[in-house]
């Protein structure tokens, strides 16, 4: 689901949802501010031997944003996530009752005061055992608090490039997002 207000561009999902410590936060965005093509920070929950006993994975086609989504952008996200899934060699796609992870993700852009922007592409991966136990608290904080991975990637760009009429363009960042997103999910699925 996505919201529907505008919450003013001025943070990162990583950090609203506790997934990167404040210190590692700064650095990936001084290593984005720098021009680096796009920063990314990887960040498991599990150790690597844990990490290998996951073999299937679902697309939960939750994505977070802080900026309106339609439901046809959304849609053609997902469908882009799982088209990333079904390439990958090491963990397989499965069916809500046989998966043993659920992808979550979460697109957050932070407009800078000199006129350029950071977008930050999130792919989680989350324990579905542990989400289906957490349910109660809602399905974002169980996807959060059952996650066993993580790729966090930040980008700088220009805000006119990905405004219109000063409010940000999905349409603008749309390539970029899904090219984070690639990457994102092949760093996870390198993992596995």
């Amino acid at each position: 689901y996505a919201q529907t207000t505008s919450p003013p561009l001025d943070s990162f999902a990583s950090d609203g949802l506790g997934l990167l410590p404040s210190s590692e936060s700064t650095a990936l965005t001084s290593q984005a501010n720098m021009g680096v093509h796009s920063a990314t920070k990887i960040q498991p929950f599990l150790a690597p031997q844990a990490l290998r006993n996951y073999k299937t994975i679902f697309n939960s086609s939750a994505i977070l944003a802080n900026f309106p989504m339609s439901e046809s952008e959304q849609q053609k996200l997902n469908l882009s996530i799982d088209e990333y899934l079904g390439k990958s060699k090491r963990v397989s796609v499965a069916s809500l009752t046989d998966a043993q992870t659920a992808l979550y993700s979460a697109i957050s852009v932070k407009k800078n005061g000199d006129g350029s922007a950071i977008l930050e592409v999130l792919v989680g991966v989350s324990d579905w055992t542990k989400v289906k136990e957490r349910k109660a608290e809602g399905p974002i904080p169980a996807l959060v608090k059952s996650s066993v991975w993580v790729s966090i990637s930040r980008q700088k760009l220009a805000w006119e490039a990905i405004s219109t009429d000063g409010a940000l363009s999905f349409e603008k960042i749309e390539k970029d997002v899904i090219s984070s997103y690639r990457d994102n999910i092949n760093q996870i699925l390198l993992a596995f």
